[in-house]
């Protein structure tokens, strides 16, 4: 006989084929549940083995799913919300962008989460997995995603700006930048206080005044405008 799954994952998004994926690369058995694929009738059954439920679905739909389903209460629930912070349900964040492709085991074990402090540990919910995991206050996990999509949503926002604009509006092919991007990022990896370069390092304001004057009207400006008011107020 094959081994009772102790998990029941629950979604089929992004996040839930991710971690299905991962689960099977480290041979964790567990069932899954997705109104695309399943009826809400074979919900209580598919979760009946199981001891801990991964919601895996948007936040916005988590707390009115487990109030619809009451049964799943009886189980030790768990949600991957990097905001969200809910009375019957512990938060375990992992701390990755998550791509249409898959990755290796290796990959998914260097994600980092963060898990609500004051609840399950981390090892306690996923005794099978070798990531990092770090606590924090439930009072600071606004803040903390805030910051998660401050610098990454918003930085890759910029960058696919400029991979555009390379091919449509220079002719030049995006993957021209990618040296650039790669050293950025090692640059803030070894030391983020003295990863800036270029004209605002430099105190260039001519240069910058007329990166300013070549995006007026753009959104590009508006951002470039913000960037420079917020960190270089001397301009």
């Amino acid at each position: 006989m094959g081994q009772v799954p102790a998990y029941t994952i629950i979604g089929d998004g992004r996040v839930a084929r991710h971690f299905s994926h991962y689960f099977n690369l480290q041979k964790i058995p567990f069932n899954t549940w997705a109104r695309k694929t399943h009826t809400e009738s074979e919900l209580k059954s598919i979760v009946s083995s199981s001891e801990k439920i991964l919601l895996l679905l948007k936040d916005g739909a988590i707390e009115s799913f487990v109030h619809a389903h009451s049964f799943l209460k009886e189980k030790k629930l768990i949600h991957f919300s990097g905001s969200l912070v809910l009375e019957e349900i512990q938060g375990m964040h992992p701390l990755m962008s998550f791509s249409e492709n898959l990755y290796s085991v290796d990959e998914y074990q260097r994600i980092p989460f963060v898990v609500e402090k004051g609840n399950s540990s981390f090892i306690e919910i996923f005794p099978g997995l070798l990531n990092p995991s770090y606590e924090i206050e439930k009072e600071k996990k606004a803040l903390y995603h805030a910051y998660c999509v401050l610098a990454g949503n918003f930085s890759t926002l910029l960058w696919k700006s400029a991979f555009d604009s390379f091919e449509n509006k220079l002719g030049l092919p995006r993957e021209l930048a990618f040296p650039y991007l790669e050293q950025i990022t090692k640059n803030l990896k070894q030391d983020s206080s003295k990863a800036l370069t270029g004209p605002l390092m430099r105190k260039e304001h001519e240069v910058v005044q007329k990166h300013l004057e070549l995006f007026k009207e753009s959104s590009e400006g508006v951002i470039y405008q913000a960037f420079v008011k917020a960190y270089f107020p001397e301009y």
